[in-house]
């Protein structure tokens, strides 16, 4: 092509561009190979010592595919970067000049930094718990240990819940989506599911303020609603009662 086409200095120029394509695919050659090895012994040093200790080390496990994909991804698209800018493309100067370019940096970077802070929350929530059920187990304390494990389910559902709509809803606001009629929709349907599940939602919140209040525990010889037994499970809604002929009654925290 370039002897057809009689490009001047063509020869040189295609030289210089096939040796700055082939150091860029080096490069990112060598990033991709050497990137896991240090990120899992980065994951390895800090999962060590006291944090062994705390389940920290099994949730940096968890997350170990998890960066790896992300990591493979940032160095794939930094190296379609590399590859654009040395063949004449200037991508860089249009993300870090150009208005539009600006403002998807800013996007980006803003449902980046949006989800780091929901996934750090979420783990802070998650050892703290951990944390405290250990130092309940160490402390002889199996009736406060149960108890927490039994509103722990629930709990962690309502934070994950919480944490999900509110980063959907500013992912959603950050790509320039309207927010306010779904926070409506999502109002009205909330008010129907309230009016719908009265006797559900009352469960719920008096077997929340029972077990917080410690009123009953397992083993228990208890009255209720006319029936008296003892008590063999406490969910977040119901209580399992064992009557003294033997029969079973499960009776609602609203009842």
């Amino acid at each position: 092509v370039v002897l057809a086409l009689e490009v001047p200095n063509g020869f040189t120029r295609l030289l210089r561009l096939s040796l700055s394509t082939a150091a860029v695919l080096l490069v990112a050659r060598l990033v991709l190979i050497l990137a896991p090895v240090t990120l899992h012994r980065l994951l390895h040093r800090a999962g060590t010592g006291q944090a062994a200790h705390t389940g920290l080390t099994g949730r940096l496990a968890a997350y170990q595919p998890l960066l790896r994909a992300m990591l493979r991804i940032a160095i794939g698209f930094a190296t379609v970067l590399g590859l654009l800018e040395v063949w004449g493309v200037p991508v860089l100067s249009w993300l870090l000049q150009a208005e539009l370019g600006a403002r998807l940096l800013r996007t980006l970077w803003s449902i980046a930094f949006t989800i780091g802070l929901a996934v750090g929350l979420w783990e802070v929530a998650n050892l703290a718990v951990e944390r405290h059920l250990a130092r309940l187990a160490a402390s002889a304390q199996p009736a406060r240990s149960a108890r927490l494990r039994t509103l722990l389910p629930m709990l962690r559902t309502a934070l994950l819940v919480t944490i999900c709509v509110i980063v959907a809803l500013i992912v959603l606001s950050e790509i320039g989506l309207n927010i306010a009629p779904l926070l409506a929709g999502a109002g009205v349907l909330g008010v129907a599911i309230g009016f719908g599940s009265q006797r559900l939602v009352q469960d719920v919140i008096t077997g929340l303020f029972l077990l917080l209040e410690n009123v009953m525990q397992v083993g228990d010889v208890v009255t209720l609603a006319g029936m008296s037994g003892r008590v063999e499970n406490l969910s977040i809604r119901t209580i399992r009662l064992r009557a003294m002929d033997g029969s079973m009654h499960i009776v609602p925290f609203s009842a």
